[in-house]
């Protein structure tokens, strides 16, 4: 035993020795020198960035601070209608309508016609904007058939690209409001809130809002959304999905029962303003 650990430290000085050796050669000490002196560089070069960075982000921040100080300003004598969309003649002629077997335009109106099965939940955009918006006013009319539909407006919407295990994934992130026949939900940087549209006793006696007149503004961080001129959520957000984006028509449907239901949305309108 003592041999074999005197073998091991002999071994272990040649190897020393050698390394020492093949270190202080000129070729192998300017090498070092100079990864050194590149590591020193490379620091300096970080350090400043990340000064650079954090300066901008000041100035992003203030920027944003005057536009939403600037937008404020602004009522609605100062809005301008930018699309105007009522299907007319069954055709689409402001936004762009999405590939869905759900989807068939008739009779001037945008219709969503679907099976929801037992126990799914499902999110669908119809049509989008074909320009993107940061500050502005959507508006549209549906009507709804069915306890499990959702019908409503998607807002800062963004094709996203993510990296799976089985290569790149195409798929998209907004923000959005949707309006049910009892009540409305509102997803803003993927946080969920659902107010109801009805009173408990209207809801006892089975009371429900299928015509509806689904009204989204968006003024900087200010964001309002109500149905039929009721206002649902007024509120200051502290931050979106995304500063700006598409808008459109959004669908969700929820089923929690044990059977699956045929639900019916039809959207008779859809406009937006901006200032």
């Amino acid at each position: 035993m003592f041999k074999a650990i005197l073998i091991i430290l002999a071994t272990l000085l040649i190897l020393g020795y050698f390394f020492v050796q093949w270190a202080n050669k000129p070729e192998n000490v300017e090498a070092l020198l100079k990864a050194r002196e590149q590591e020193k560089k490379q620091a300096i070069a970080d350090s400043i960035k990340a000064e650079e960075d954090k300066k901008q982000q000041r100035l992003d921040k203030a920027v944003g601070a005057w536009k939403d100080v600037e937008v404020q300003k602004k009522n609605e004598a100062d809005l301008q209608l930018v699309i105007d969309e009522k299907f007319k003649d069954n055709h689409l002629k402001d936004i762009e309508l999405q590939k869905s077997p759900m989807i068939k335009m008739s009779d001037n109106t945008l219709i969503y016609s679907t099976t929801v099965y037992k126990k799914t939940t499902s999110e669908t955009i119809l049509a989008l904007s074909k320009k993107e918006f940061e500050n502005f006013v959507a508006e549209m009319e549906t009507e709804i058939a069915g306890d499990e539909l959702g019908v409503g407006i998607v807002f800062n919407y963004k094709e996203v690209r993510k990296k799976t295990l089985f290569g790149t994934m195409e798929t998209w992130n907004s923000d959005r409001v949707s309006s049910s026949l009892q009540n409305v939900s509102l997803t803003v940087n993927n946080e969920d809130e659902t107010e109801n549209l009805l009173t408990l006793k209207e809801v006892l006696t089975f009371k429900s809002i299928p015509k509806q007149k689904v009204r989204l503004e968006k003024k900087g961080k200010q964001l309002k959304v109500s149905v039929n001129g009721k206002i649902i959520f007024d509120k200051a957000v502290n931050q979106y999905s995304y500063p700006k984006g598409k808008v459109g028509i959004y669908i969700a449907t929820s089923n929690s029962t044990d059977w699956n239901q045929s639900v019916i949305g039809t959207i008779k309108s859809f406009k937006v303003w901006t200032w």
